[in-house]
């Protein structure tokens, strides 16, 4: 099975079609987390620059969650929206340039309706088995992404355990979804980072974990 397909077959298993937003929401089990939490840490200094603070207690939080599974993820997927084949190579140079990665392993395009339009996507993936990466810088461009930095990473970056049936998605510095095909997958990391839950989406979340 290629790249591309062990990818959607680990989304078909959350009872996605495809990559849905909001994540959380659409796959049947999940968990929210607030990464930001900015009653904890000012995100602006005195300054009014990006407090550099605020940024390591978001990178702490998301390299944590990712941490507490049992091993690393497999797969990186970063799906990218785009006009023409012009715009998405200039992209694509962009994204590899600010996460440092290698050329990707494999480029799905597809036609998909957003907004009762209808766009071309690209997702582009890595067999995280075969190339040296930062997980740590990644997430940081990531968390960054609403805050001044590359835009093209904001709500677009999927980490995926694909033997696991596991999928992380930070979307930015606000906040993270982590899914599963079985709660009992992430049980143990809802229990342990259970104080970060978007107070929001708690009682939700708390359905599926506590019944």
């Amino acid at each position: 099975m290629n790249l591309t397909n062990r990818f959607y077959c680990t989304i078909n298993t959350f009872g996605m079609n495809g990559i849905e937003f909001p994540i959380f929401y659409s796959a049947k089990i999940g968990i929210r987390f607030d990464i930001g939490d900015s009653s904890e840490v000012d995100v602006y200094s005195k300054k009014h620059t990006v407090n550099p603070l605020y940024i390591e207690h978001c990178l702490n939080r998301a390299t944590e969650i990712m941490n507490s599974l049992s091993n690393q993820p497999d797969i990186l997927a970063i799906q990218l929206y785009y006009s023409d084949d012009k715009r998405l190579k200039r992209d694509i140079k962009k994204v590899l340039s600010v996460t440092k990665l290698a050329e990707p392993h494999e480029i799905d395009k597809s036609k998909i309706i957003l907004d009762d339009k209808q766009i071309d996507t690209a997702v582009l993936l890595w067999d995280l088995s075969k190339i040296d990466f930062s997980k740590e810088d990644i997430l940081k461009e990531i968390i960054i992404s609403d805050l001044g930095g590359e835009y093209l990473l904001t709500a677009s970056v999927f980490w995926v355990w694909s033997n696991k049936k596991i999928m992380f998605h930070l979307c930015d510095d606000r906040g993270a979804d982590l899914v599963a095909c079985e709660k009992s997958a992430i049980k143990d990391i809802y229990t342990k980072h259970n104080k970060w839950i978007l107070e929001c989406d708690r009682e939700k979340i708390k359905e599926v974990f506590e019944n």
